[in-house]
């Protein structure tokens, strides 16, 4: 689940989130320009976990998921911008082609025309 406390730490890193519903396990965040998309998930548990996003490919998919980062730090999500991690091969990573930026991204499918900035929502508790 994201917590307030999930968006506030990607928030106070100078990131913005976006999310198609409260209930979700994941969100999508991104630079202030939008340029550099990245993926967090969080379980029930509340473990999270951050992916690369790229354009899907039969080949590698839609991102790779990034070695554990220890804290929600600026730093540690920037990771998800990486072309990919360090453990993929080169001809994993000469697959790889970037979204443009998030307007791209969203208007890459209906479903994805449906995230929305969520930091203008927040509260503080």
């Amino acid at each position: 689940m994201i917590t307030q406390e999930i968006l506030k730490s990607v928030s106070e890193a100078g990131f913005i989130a976006y999310m198609r519903d409260p209930r979700d396990t994941w969100l999508y965040f991104t630079t202030q320009d939008g340029k550099h998309i990245g993926y967090l998930q969080a379980d029930r548990s509340g473990y999270v976990t951050i992916s690369t996003v790229n354009i899907p490919c039969s080949a590698i998919g839609s991102g790779f998921r990034c070695d554990p980062i220890p804290s929600l730090s600026k730093e540690n999500l920037e990771k998800a911008f990486a072309i990919a991690p360090p453990w993929a091969n080169s001809q994993d990573r000469s697959r790889v082609t970037k979204w443009r930026d998030w307007q791209a991204y969203v208007k890459s499918s209906p479903f994805n025309k449906e995230y929305k900035r969520v930091f203008d929502s927040i509260s503080e508790s």
